[in-house]
């Protein structure tokens, strides 16, 4: 596999992502696998060498990137900064919905303005979505299938992962059709989302979630009426943008 001299790398809970690229911040290739339970493992699996090529470097993110000395580190908002800011936005509200959290970063006059978290259980995100699936004994690919099957969707608990589940059988036992138990999972993301900040000016989605359930950006839209765009490579959109700072900075 080819490599590059610049690796923006997003260790995730779910998932180790990779953006490389050259130093004009031209993006060489992207690779994903999922994380399980060792990152060094994840990672000798997306690499073919341990360490860039001489004059380049790694910025390193997400959840596992601490204690890890193979790149310099930056905080995912960061680089959610850098990325966004590189694709020429300069006001907006970008939602990144990953595994384990779903943060809303808000952009003025070209700078970022506040950032916030999820801060109940872990609602509104990628696991949220994971756990209920597989509560219904469905993959990613077949709870979206059947979520777009339904036009409704009955109330389901949007703060407790626990409780949303025994919602789920609830509304199983009462022969609620499964399309519309589906797509309340998909309602109640949304609404959870929604509360972690005011969604001001131009809304953007990114993060796992969006890639593995893409269904979720139709039913944001119309649960929350806010017309969201979805970023490009969502799921690497974090990577992307440590790529481009280790592309900026210089070994």
């Amino acid at each position: 596999m080819p490599d590059a001299p610049f690796r923006g790398l997003d260790l995730g809970s779910s998932y180790v992502k990779v953006v490389g690229g050259n130093a004009s911040g031209r993006v060489l290739f992207r690779r994903a696998c999922p994380t399980g339970v060792n990152f060094d493992d994840a990672l000798s699996r997306l690499l073919p060498t341990g360490r860039p090529a001489e004059g380049g470097n790694t910025v390193m993110t997400g959840y596992g990137k601490h204690g890890r000395g193979e790149g310099i580190q930056m905080s995912e908002a960061a680089c959610l900064a850098r990325a966004f800011l590189h694709d020429g936005h300069t006001e907006g509200t970008l939602v990144d919905i990953g595994g384990q959290d779903a943060k809303v970063l808000r952009f003025t006059d070209g700078r970022l303005a506040d950032v916030h978290l999820n801060r109940r259980c872990a609602s509104g995100t990628g696991s949220f979505a994971e756990y209920l699936a597989h509560r219904m004994r469905l993959t990613a690919r077949g709870l979206n299938a059947l979520a777009r099957q339904a036009d409704r969707a009955p109330h389901l608990n949007r703060y407790c992962t626990v409780f949303a589940a025994t919602e789920i059988i609830d509304l199983l036992q009462k022969g609620t059709p499964l399309p519309e138990v589906a797509r309340s999972i998909y309602v109640s993301m949304a609404l959870r989302v929604r509360d972690i900040a005011p969604l001001k000016s131009s809304v953007f989605l990114c993060g796992g979630l969006v890639a593995h359930h893409p269904v979720f950006a139709e039913v944001f839209r119309q649960t929350t009426g806010i017309a969201a765009a979805v970023m490009p490579h969502p799921k690497f959109y974090t990577a992307y943008g440590a790529f481009l700072a280790a592309a900026e900075i210089r070994a």
